[in-house]
C-alpha cells in the first residue's frame, strides 16, 4: 500500500493531520509499531495503518507547505496546539504511528488493552470537536 493511499480519507484541519474516528498511537520504534498493528488486525479491528516516520514526515510536511497563512495563525491560536505541537514533536523524534478506527466507545475500550502493552509514546483518540489523550 502506498503512502499516499494510506492517508486516503484522514482529515486535516487548518493543514493539520485530524484524523476523525481514529485513535492515534506513536511508537519509538517500528518494531513496537508494526506488532502493535498485527495485534490490531487479528483483534478484528478493520481499519488499521502503519505509518512508518518517513511516510508521517514527508506528509505532514506536504499538508505544512500546503497551509495558508489563515491557517498558520488559526493553529497558533487553537486551544488545541500544544496536543499538535506534542505530535509534530514525535514526528521529528523518529516515532512511527498507527491509526486504528474507533469510532465509538465500545471500540476504543477494546483497543486501548490492546495498544497499552507496547508503550506507545503518545496516544490520542480524535472526534469531530474534540482530541482526548487516553492513557
Amino acid at each position: 500500500m502506498s503512502a499516499k493511499s494510506k492517508f486516503e480519507g484522514i482529515e486535516t484541519d487548518y493543514g493539520l493531520l485530524y484524523p476523525t474516528g481514529f485513535i492515534v498511537a506513536m511508537f519509538a520504534t517500528a518494531d513496537d509499531a508494526q506488532k502493535t498493528a498485527h495485534a490490531l488486525t487479528d483483534a478484528q479491528f478493520s481499519d488499521v495503518r502503519l505509518f512508518s516516520n518517513q511516510e508521517l514526515s514527508q506528509h505532514v510536511a506536504a499538508l505544512q507547505s500546503q497551509q495558508s497563512f489563515i491557517d498558520r495563525v488559526r493553529v497558533e491560536l487553537d486551544e488545541s496546539k500544544a496536543a499538535s505541537d506534542v505530535f509534530l514533536e514525535r514526528v521529528k523524534e523518529g516515532n512511527h504511528a498507527v491509526l486504528v478506527r474507533a469510532e465509538d466507545e465500545d471500540a476504543i475500550q477494546r483497543a486501548l488493552p490492546i495498544l497499552r502493552p507496547y508503550n506507545p509514546g503518545l496516544m490520542e483518540h480524535y472526534e469531530k470537536w474534540t482530541r482526548t489523550t487516553l492513557r
